[in-house]
C-alpha cells in the first residue's frame, strides 16, 4: 500500500518540478558581456550590453574601448537556447555562438574577419559595475604656452552609433 502511494505522489510531483525547471529566454542574456577579439598582430576588447526596454523588449549593442566607439547597434539578437547570432548590418557580419548551461559564457565566432575567415571570441558574463566614463578635456595649464604642437585625440561619429577616434600629431 505505501509503494502505491509513493507510486502516486511520484506521478503527480515528478512533471511539475520537471515543468517548472523552464529554459533561458533571450532575457536571460539581458547585461553587459565582455570579449577579446585577436587576428594577427590585433587585439581589442569588446563589450556586448543587451538592455531590457521598457516596452519589454532588448536593446543591444556592442562597445570596443580600445578604439573608442561605444553603443554601436546590432541589428538583431536571436536566441534558440543554447544558440546565440548577432546581426550587425553596418559591417556585413554576424555573430554566432553558444551559451553555456550556467549562462554565463557564450563562445561563438564572427562570420567573417580579415580573409574571410571566422573570428573566435568568447563574451563572459560581467558581474562588475560600469565605472562611468573619464572626463576627457584638452586645456592649457596655467601658465602653459599656448602651443597646439602635440598629440591630439578626439572622435567623431560619421553615422549613427558608429564613433570613431582620431589622433592628430602636430609637430
Amino acid at each position: 500500500m505505501k509503494s502505491l502511494i509513493l507510486l502516486l505522489l511520484a506521478i503527480v510531483i515528478l512533471p511539475t518540478t520537471v515543468r517548472s525547471a523552464s529554459p533561458p529566454t533571450a532575457l536571460d542574456l539581458v547585461g553587459r558581456w565582455d570579449g577579446t577579439v585577436e587576428f594577427g598582430k590585433f587585439k581589442f576588447k569588446l563589450v556586448l550590453n543587451v538592455a531590457k526596454k521598457a516596452d519589454g523588449r532588448l536593446a543591444v549593442t556592442i562597445d570596443n574601448p580600445d578604439q573608442g566607439q561605444k553603443g554601436m547597434p546590432i541589428n538583431a539578437l536571436l536566441f534558440n537556447n543554447p544558440d546565440v547570432r548577432l546581426e550587425i548590418d553596418q559591417f556585413g557580419t554576424s555573430y554566432l555562438g553558444k551559451l553555456s548551461t550556467d549562462l554565463n559564457q557564450i563562445d561563438g565566432a564572427f562570420e567573417e574577419g580579415p580573409g574571410g575567415r571566422p573570428i573566435a571570441v568568447v563574451f563572459k558574463r560581467s558581474h562588475e559595475p560600469d565605472l562611468p566614463e573619464p572626463v576627457k578635456t584638452f586645456t592649457f595649464a596655467k601658465d602653459e604656452p599656448r602651443d597646439i604642437r602635440g598629440y591630439w585625440k578626439g572622435s567623431l561619429e560619421p553615422m549613427p552609433g558608429m564613433k570613431m577616434t582620431v589622433a592628430l600629431n602636430i609637430g
